[in-house]
């Protein structure tokens, strides 16, 4: 018998088909789950060279033993005659094609799995990219190829405490690449979104739209440190370059620096350009005093008051180790202007209080690192606290040069524009940030917001969408959806996302966004079981005019300088009819706009223009009924400013038209506020008090008006029968 026969009688070349295969599958099953657990790359290198070690010993194994029914024997102990080894052949015919079946899965999938599937991209917006910024290079699904996630490296380390020491390591390295201006860096509240969720790699780069991820593991024992970091192409799943630092704790700093210049390089980014160095990290002389900055600025991140208290001591101590390092300071600082009792609202210190204990912080740290981008968004935030709104935006400009993907800069940003009036100039803004933090929560809600505000219906619903398919359980989405709805005035399909709003989170703005659900369909007993500013008025309309009148100057009493207390308080006296006390007290506090202005840091008819219009309205109705003709004057010229305005910058909808009707109604121009009246309506404004609106006094008698308040109350009937409601009448 010929060599080839015999090795085909005792299945050699059948076990060595069958070794090649399987070794094949092992290896491509541990390429892909051995990242998952941060496996450092020569465990992949050792299995793949014991596979390959094993394949000529299988062989040999074959060649002088076969599996009989008594169990393994030397070929040469058994009888040909019962043998057994054909039987074996066909079950391995078996394995092998089944093998190769599998091979053919695997390749398939890897080759041709479609970027189609991945779950709902970040909504379409308009160009924000970065002045800065050339055209971005775009990759095989359209993701931007310079575009990286850090996800939160895992803590391999002993103590589950030290998973700050890895979270913190992973922004460090985040923040440093997010300086590089030529690369998409996904913000940290994005990234961090999948911390201890497994997540398949490819599904993640598609959520964050990005063409690379930089995963790792942190292994800290006393003063060794080990770091895993591996650069991984989406697309294919390959890994473009990793690495394992064995160091000293001392050299934590190096490391950042070299791992964010080893992954620019691995994605051939020009990065030192004239005048322009490659990102460093910056020491801290005290290796102690890092740990604890650290520990307290993702304490910060969490946006709870517990732990911004608890991150300002962890800061004081990291400033008591090393009173130098510029990081502790400024984020001491942001800490500080966060808890204050009236703009951020984590806290309980005086606005002016925590300006004066944050500015000393932001002074030292900008004296010691005058390019340190947090100091100079930290300053944009306490100048905007202070309304002081040119220098606040010259601030975070700043900072945005000094690093684009800074999102706190962003954030305030936005917010300073959105108290501005500057509806497009902040949409623009937070559709930029959602390019780059498509999971940020707080931003989602505001794009919602100003999406609606500016009359993007639609594309308002798609972010709403969106927020809800991200985070199921997130009280702000259903808030998004039940606002869009009412916006829509489709008051009974807003009622169901507006209680499950108030069922996963009781407090914040859920028992508003309730209220205004009730108060649409005119049930005013549910509106003053919600309490907030809108039971002042449930009170009048269920004939308690009195109480509303003590509620809301007992509210005021307690907090003059809260805009909220004296918008409250305006709104509750014209709607008493109690015009000559409003005007009485209008005189008292502010005398004119101007000082209306000065008292709640206004500045003019650009600053707070949205929420201006409201305070102006009031004023304006009571001189208006009480024949002030004069001072009416110059309050609808205040009034009308603030109107242009928000019309330029692109305000729109039924709430805008709204605004717009009343104006109308009390500069005498009645068909024009019957027209912006019926627009409106037919834009989803639904208003059952619409026929006794203070404002709208003068059109009561017109027929047109009248027909306008039964359309609008048929509109709400309808809306009503859908729960069960008996209509209004």
């Amino acid at each position: 018998m010929s060599l080839l026969a015999e090795l085909k009688r005792r299945n050699v070349i059948r076990m060595a088909g069958l070794y090649l295969i399987t070794a094949w599958l092992l290896v491509q099953v541990a390429e892909t789950l051995l990242p998952i657990f941060a496996t450092p790359g020569w465990v992949l290198q050792a299995l793949v060279v014991l596979v390959a070690l094993g394949f000529v010993p299988t062989l040999i194994f074959s060649w002088v033993f076969e599996l009989t029914p008594e169990g393994l024997k030397r070929d040469a102990e058994v009888d040909p005659e019962s043998s057994i080894a054909p039987r074996t052949a066909r079950r391995m015919d078996r394995l092998i094609l089944a093998g190769l079946a599998a091979v053919v899965v695997v390749v398939a999938a890897d080759r041709y799995w479609p970027s189609t599937s991945a779950p709902e991209q970040a909504p379409a917006v308009a160009s924000t990219a970065s002045p800065t910024a050339g055209t971005a290079a775009q990759g095989p699904s359209g993701v931007e190829a310079r575009s990286i996630a850090v996800l939160p490296f895992v803590n391999m380390s002993a103590d589950p405490e030290q998973e700050f020491f890895s979270d913190g390591l992973s922004e460090e390295i985040l923040n440093l690449l997010a300086q590089i201006r030529d690369l998409k860096v996904i913000g940290r509240t994005s990234s961090f979104a999948f911390k201890g969720r497994n997540e398949d790699l490819r599904t993640i780069g598609h959520t964050l739209g990005v063409a690379h991820l930089l995963e790792g593991s942190v292994r800290k024992a006393g003063n060794d440190l080990r770091i895993t970091a591996q650069l991984i192409e989406v697309e294919g799943g390959s890994h473009l370059w990793s690495q394992t630092y064995d160091r000293k704790l001392e050299n934590v700093f190096a490391i950042q620096s070299e791992i964010a210049g080893a992954i620019a390089e691995a994605l051939k980014l020009n990065l030192v350009g004239p005048g322009q160095a490659t990102p460093v990290a910056q020491p801290a002389a005290s290796l102690p005093a890092y740990e604890l900055f650290l520990h307290a600025r993702r304490l910060i991140h969490g946006r709870t008051r517990s732990g911004i208290e608890a991150a300002r001591q962890l800061l004081d101590e990291a400033l008591a180790l090393d009173p130098d390092y510029a990081p502790a300071l400024a984020a001491s600082a942001q800490a500080v202007l966060l808890l204050n009792n009236r703009i951020s609202g984590y806290g309980d210190i005086p606005v002016d209080q925590a300006a004066a204990m944050a500015q000393p912080l932001l002074d030292r740290a900008l004296a010691l690192d005058p390019n340190l981008a947090e100091a100079h968004a930290a300053q944009g935030m306490l100048f905007d606290q202070q309304g002081d709104s040119a220098r606040a935006e010259a601030a975070l400009a700043r900072a945005l040069a000094l690093n684009p993907n800074l999102a706190d800069a962003l954030h305030w940003q936005a917010g300073l524009l959105g108290d501005a009036g500057r509806l497009r100039d902040q949409l623009a803004v937070r559709q930029r940030l959602a390019e780059f933090d498509p999971l940020n929560v707080a931003n989602l809600l505001n794009l919602n917001f100003a999406l609606r505000d500016s009359g993007k219906r639609t594309e308002a619903e798609a972010v709403a969408t969106r927020l809800l398919r991200a985070f199921p359980d997130n009280p702000q989405g259903y808030g998004a959806r039940a606002l869009d709805l009412l916006d829509a005035g489709r008051l009974a399909e807003a009622q169901g996302p507006a209680a499950r709003m108030l069922a996963l989170e009781a407090g914040g703005w859920s028992p508003l966004l309730n209220a205004l659900v009730y108060y649409g369909l005119g049930d005013f007993d549910r509106v003053l079981s919600l309490q907030g500013p809108l039971r002042f008025i449930a009170l009048i309309e269920l004939g308690r005019v009195d109480e509303a009148v003590a509620a809301a100057h007992e509210r005021f009493a307690k907090e003059p300088e809260q805009r909220e207390a004296a918008q409250e308080l305006l709104s509750t006296l014209v709607w008493a009819g109690r015009h000559d006390e409003l005007l009485a007290l209008y005189r008292e506090h502010w005398r004119d706009v101007e000082g209306l202005d000065a008292s709640f840091g206004y500045g003019g008819s650009e600053r707070f223009a949205n929420r201006r219009s409201r305070l102006l309205e009031s004023i304006a109705t009571a001189q208006r009924a009480t024949g002030q003709q004069q001072a009416l004057a110059r309050t609808l010229a205040q009034w009308r400013e603030v109107l242009d305005f928000r019309r330029e910058q692109g305000w729109a909808g039924g709430g805008f038209q709204m605004t717009e009707a009343r104006y109308l109604a009390l500069a005498g121009e009645r068909a024009a506020a019957l027209s912006a009246l019926t627009q409106a309506i037919d834009l989803g404004m639904r208003d059952p008090l619409l026929g006794r609106d203070p404002a709208l006094a003068d059109l009561r008698d017109d027929a047109a008006f009248q027909a306008q308040v039964t359309r609008m109350i048929e509109l709400i009937n309808a809306e009503r029968a859908k729960l069960d409601m008996a209509p209004l009448q």
